[in-house]
């Protein structure tokens, strides 16, 4: 069941959104009466393979399982993508952002967006908060990382942009301004993409994080993405809204400007959004093809987001995993989890079906552009990042 904050009603009317409200087993659809807006010649409605030359790139998924591409030249991390089929033939001469990257899955043109990066002091604390040193050694080690020097991890942040018939998604909106100078890029790069702010219909927000929702209002409130409605998990609303929130925090050992950020952060967003949000159970179809999934512990609330369409699958993993080390070894817990069994019994089942059924993976923390699949690997998974190798 739809629970709103603020007003009874399901949503309150707002312009260029309108209005159609179906419910399905007692779960809130979106359809917007306005077409799906995007850039001129984006093919957002078209069925074909998308093969463009552009300064993104729309890669088609839905031909097959992706399969990695060598591509000449250097291109700051970003992956190049293609199906199993014949005719995608020179694909490796096109050249992508290293902010933006179109794909399709299905019906939907999604596209990785850059919100920047933020450097994490102690990373190996805050990431694996409960792994035995000499294993933590060895893995690091495999990954060309030496425990004892290893004091900062630059992590990229990257949102995924949905047009669909029945609107434009976001999910998550970054850091805004709230974690320094290095992050926050979100809405300049959507822009450079010809996505104005103004466009985007639903924003689903995935936890109260700053990295997640930072960038829903800026710093006096105002809202950054003025004609969208956003969706959050009922329990996610009510922790961080409670005396509960900041209780628990300080006993979990974090430091008190951790504790301070988390619950300001969290306190100040929700509360500029509030008129505009709508609380969902964490299992909700948000519309045709796009739904939620409860994955509790990192946060009560945390969502991950499931796209279908066309036979394919995506999984938005969200901070279920924000390193691959945490799905080779999935009992270690990060030191921001509020509860880890949860957290970790979450990654578990995320990762189970996301191997089962091939699922394309996106997550927020991985290296941009975040894609990828998993596939069973001893007691985890075995991360397989799709990317471009540069000759």
């Amino acid at each position: 069941m739809l629970r709103s904050p603020v007003y009874s009603h399901s949503l309150s009317p707002h312009p260029f959104q309108a209005a159609l409200v179906s419910m399905r087993s007692g779960q809130i659809c979106y359809h917007f009466s306005r077409p799906c807006s995007s850039p001129a010649g984006s093919g957002v409605r078209q069925q074909s393979p998308i093969v463009r030359r552009s300064r993104s790139g729309y890669i088609d998924l839905s031909a097959g399982r992706v399969q990695r591409l060598s591509c000449s030249g250097k291109t700051a991390g970003v992956g190049l993508y293609a199906t199993d089929r014949d005719d995608l033939n020179g694909m490796e001469e096109v050249k992508l952002s290293d902010t933006l990257f179109s794909f399709r899955v299905g019906s939907f043109l999604c596209t990785a967006v850059s919100d920047g990066t933020h450097t994490y002091h102690e990373p190996a604390r805050l990431l694996f908060a409960n792994a035995p040193e000499q294993r933590l050694e060895e893995v690091l080690a495999d990954s060309g990382l030496q425990l004892e020097t290893w004091r900062e991890w630059v992590n990229p942040y990257t949102c995924l942009l949905v047009r669909a018939a029945d609107g434009v998604v976001l999910i998550d909106t970054g850091a805004g301004d709230v974690l320094g100078p290095d992050a926050g890029r979100l809405i300049p790069n959507l822009e450079s993409e010809g996505m104005a702010p103004a466009d985007i219909d639903l924003v689903i927000l995935t936890h109260a994080h700053p990295d997640h929702i930072g960038g829903a209002a800026d710093g006096g409130g105002a809202l950054l993405f003025p004609n969208a409605r956003f969706v959050l998990s009922a329990s996610e609303w009510e922790f961080w809204t409670s005396d509960r929130a900041e209780t628990t925090l300080r006993n979990m050992d974090l430091d008190d400007d951790i504790v301070s950020l988390l619950t300001h952060c969290a306190r100040d967003k929700l509360t500029a959004i509030r008129r505009s949000l709508d609380l969902i159970d964490g299992y909700s179809y948000i519309m045709p093809g796009i739904r939620t999934i409860p994955v509790p512990g990192h946060t009560p609330g945390h969502l991950a987001v499931a796209l279908y369409s066309g036979g394919e699958h995506l999984l938005y993993i969200s901070d279920a995993a924000v390193h691959p080390v945490h799905m080779q070894e999935p009992e270690w817990y990060m030191g921001v989890d509020i509860s880890p069994h949860k957290a970790l019994d979450a990654r578990r089942h995320l990762f189970r079906e996301a191997a089962r059924e091939e699922a394309l993976i996106f997550g927020f923390h991985l290296p941009f552009p975040g894609l990828g699949h998993v596939v069973p690997a001893g007691d985890g998974w075995e991360w397989q990042q799709l990317s471009c190798t540069g000759d």
